[in-house]
């Protein structure tokens, strides 16, 4: 059994549930180097095979978009592409997985083209806080406040000039559509076996 696996399973006996985030427009070098395409559609049925095959007891995927792939229309419409295939195949294969949309600057216009039951997850600019998800109208909406700092802070230290009081106050004014959500990373080797 995979080691995420292991974690899945053993998350699932205290009653979470777990996500797995992937950046899907990104191509590993080797594949890169075959001449493959992020979006061809063999490539995306066999990619979503694999998670399922390791990871069957998966709650949630995130498709992941990078900060930057907005300013770049061609690489979006592969993200879209990609996105498009991998919600298809994962209704059909395994529809037990819920998918989301992660990461930074998510607009509601983008959103909207996503199939209604994708929920969003933007990961907030640098904020404890988070938008309170009244943009993304009926939506499931999460809430994803970004508690950590790319230089000054550490990711293994409460980052600072961050207050846990900015997420609370985000969760206070919050639109009907968003939940409540939390990550915690753990070392595999920390984590406590089953």
């Amino acid at each position: 059994m995979l080691e995420f696996q292991k974690v899945i399973a053993c998350a699932h006996t205290r009653g979470v549930k777990i996500g797995l985030g992937l950046d899907i427009d990104l191509m590993p070098p080797e594949l890169n180097e075959k001449k493959l395409k992020a979006d061809d559609p063999q490539l995306v049925s066999v990619r979503v095979g694999q998670v399922i095959a390791d990871y069957p007891d998966l709650d949630y995927l995130l498709c992941f978009q990078s900060e930057s792939i907005f300013t770049d229309k061609a690489r979006y419409k592969v993200w879209h592409n990609v996105s498009d295939g991998f919600y298809k195949a994962i209704k059909e294969r395994a529809p037990h997985i819920r998918v989301a949309v992660a990461g930074w600057s998510i607009n509601a216009e983008d959103v909207a083209s996503l199939p209604s039951d994708v929920i969003c997850a933007p990961i907030s600019k640098y904020s404890a806080g988070c938008e309170n998800g009244a943009i993304y109208g009926n939506r499931e909406y999460w809430g994803c406040p970004w508690l950590e700092r790319d230089g000054g802070s550490s990711e293994y230290y409460y980052p600072y000039n961050l207050h846990l009081s900015e997420t609370i106050q985000a969760w206070q004014s919050r639109a009907p559509n968003m939940n409540l959500k939390t990550a915690v990373t753990l070392p595999l080797g920390e984590f406590p076996h089953p």
